[in-house]
């Protein structure tokens, strides 16, 4: 159990020092990944150790079985990417212990704390003017050490999100206010534009449905609490709009785009032409094998651009395929949080994966993304252990 969440809680952080490492040096961490993988092995037990080993020796012996260009792709496969691989294979095995464990929930909640932490450096390294530009060409925003400000939005998003939904649930609001505090700095100090909207949205969201569910208060009172919180919601939006956004570089690069592109492009920063290029391409260049099973992450990568809305970018890979995939798993996810018996545990769920499947499919960088990996994982940990009937998951 302590070995899967190191392997998680490590996802973000070398997405930070990548950043790091990409901008000043021009170069991927696969030194310090190596590095990473010798520091596991020491500090694990040699049953962990033989379990990698064996589990490494199983993924070689597939892929030479494969073909010669199969053989090639996966020798060059990013390190992470193979990490990713054997959590998968580690939790499936250890799945009847992990699922109702009050142990491995604490370490998930201490994992949620340590993005946190990681929240907080990289916007107190923005604060300061350290780290790099979101639009380095413009000179706007500030994201720390990450490399990409999309991934980055997503990840302080959610990660917020989950500790709002903990904290809400558990009444400790003075906590609560930090996790505010700092999304909605971080948020700013981006710039982005999808980042400042989708962490007030959340806010909203999450502070109305437990408002709902004050227990021992009348209707009216509820009603002026919600009044109050929005009340106070929009002093600090205009607030925080008269004093860091009105006078920013972020209004003059949201104006000149908004003037120069129709609606959909600008609410999708240009991705909507390379949908429209892609969708012709599908139908006029892909034989009708490509088109059930895509062009291959490999060939896709080499050949296209990505479009950066992972819906689209994951049909042209592997194609209808993947299509049948999706849909299956947008079933199988949604029955379960339907399953989740309280209602308010039900809603911020429900409303956190609406979010995660819009944020995916208009805007990209989540399904595929390093960072995203271990919110994934806890998203669906959390909508289990908030399940009556968790076996059924």
């Amino acid at each position: 159990m302590n070995y899967i969440v190191y392997l998680l809680a490590f996802g973000g952080l070398i997405d930070v020092l990548n950043g790091y490492f990409i901008n000043e040096h021009g170069i991927t961490l696969g030194v310090y990944r190596v590095l990473l993988v010798f520091i596991l092995f020491f500090f694990s037990s040699y049953k962990v150790m033989l379990f990698i080993m064996i589990s490494l020796s199983y993924h070689l012996i597939v892929f030479m079985a494969f073909s010669y260009e199969l053989v090639e792709w996966a020798t060059g496969l990013d390190l992470w990417i193979k990490f990713s691989y054997l959590i998968l294979v580690v939790t499936f095995f250890l799945k009847p212990s992990l699922l109702d464990n009050e142990s491995f929930n604490e370490k998930i909640n201490q994992l949620l704390g340590l993005l946190f932490f990681l929240i907080v450096f990289t916007t107190l390294v923005a604060l300061f003017g350290g780290g790099y530009f979101s639009y380095p060409e413009e000179m706007i925003g500030r994201v720390g050490y990450v490399y990409s400000a999309n991934e980055y939005s997503m990840f302080v998003t959610v990660t917020c999100s989950l500790l709002t939904i903990d904290l809400l649930k558990n009444k400790k609001y003075f906590w609560c206010a930090i996790v505010l505090s700092v999304s909605i700095a971080a948020s700013l100090l981006m710039m982005v534009k999808t980042a400042i909207v989708s962490s007030l949205i959340l806010i909203i969201y999450f502070y109305y449905i437990h408002s709902l569910f004050f227990s021992g208060l009348s209707f009216f009172v509820k009603f002026f609490l919600q009044i109050i919180f929005l009340v106070l919601f929009l002093l600090s939006v205009y607030f925080l709009f008269e004093f860091f956004i009105k006078d920013s570089l972020f209004l003059e690069r949201v104006y000149f785009f908004y003037n120069r592109l129709d609606f959909f492009d600008f609410l999708l920063s240009g991705r909507y032409t390379r949908v429209k290029e892609s969708v012709f391409e599908y139908f006029n260049d892909f034989s009708l094998l490509e088109m059930f099973f895509g062009k291959s992450l490999w060939i896709y990568s080499e050949s296209y651009h990505n479009i950066e809305m992972d819906f689209f970018d994951y049909f042209i890979r592997y194609g209808i395929l993947f299509f049948i995939v999706y849909l299956f798993l947008l079933y199988k996810s949604l029955s379960a949080i339907f399953k989740i018996r309280d209602r308010e545990s039900f809603l911020m769920y429900f409303g956190l994966f609406s979010f995660m499947f819009l944020f995916s499919n208009f805007i990209g960088h989540f399904l595929y993304s390093n960072m995203s990996a271990s919110l994934i994982a806890i998203f669906y940990y959390k909508v289990f252990r908030s399940n009556e009937n968790a076996s059924s998951i």
